[in-house]
C-alpha cells in the first residue's frame, strides 16, 4: 500500500519490506511449487498476473489507515499444521471446521488484555525507511 511503500519493520529474527517489482520474479518462482500453492490455498499465477496483483497491493488506497480492528481470523487448509499450531501459539482459537473445504477458521478477538500482549510481543521491532535500508550512507537516489 502507498502509506507504506517506504516502510521496512526490522525485528530480531525477521525484516519485513515492501513487496516491490524486483521481488516478483522470485516469488513467482516460489509459486510454483505445488506445496506452496496447496498450503496458501493460491492458484498458479503467470509471471504478467503476478506483476499485476504487486502492483495492485501497491496502488492501493490509503483505507486502512483507522480500521479499528477488533478481531483477526485466519482459514488454513487442514493439513497445515505448521501454521495452525503458529497461529495457536499467537493466541488464535479455533472457532469452525469446514469438512467440504477442508479448512479449519482461527480467530483472535482483539481485547484490551490481548492488545496489551501484542505490542508487548513487538516492541523490539524497529521501523525503518526502504530507500535508507536499500542504498549506503551518504548514497544520493538520482
Amino acid at each position: 500500500m502507498k502509506i507504506n511503500q517506504d516502510t521496512v519493520l526490522r525485528g530480531k529474527k525477521v525484516t519485513l519490506v515492501p513487496y516491490t517489482a524486483a521481488h516478483v520474479p522470485r516469488y513467482h518462482e516460489w509459486m510454483q511449487s505445488e506445496e506452496l500453492q496447496r498450503l496458501t490455498a493460491s492458484e498458479p499465477l503467470s509471471l504478467e498476473q503476478e506483476y499485476e496483483m504487486q502492483r495492485s497491493w501497491r496502488d492501493d488506497a490509503d483505507r486502512v489507515r483507522k480500521l479499528g480492528i477488533t478481531k483477526f481470523e485466519a482459514k488454513i487448509g487442514q493439513e497445515n499444521e505448521a501454521s495452525i499450531c503458529m497461529f495457536k501459539k499467537l493466541h488464535f482459537t479455533e472457532v469452525a471446521v469446514n469438512s467440504v473445504f477442508q479448512e479449519v477458521t482461527l480467530r483472535l478477538d482483539v481485547s484490551d488484555q490481548e492488545r496489551q500482549w501484542l505490542l508487548e510481543q513487538t516492541k523490539h521491532v524497529e521501523e525503518k525507511s526502504y530507500a535508507e535500508l536499500k542504498q549506503p550512507a551518504g548514497v544520493q537516489d538520482s
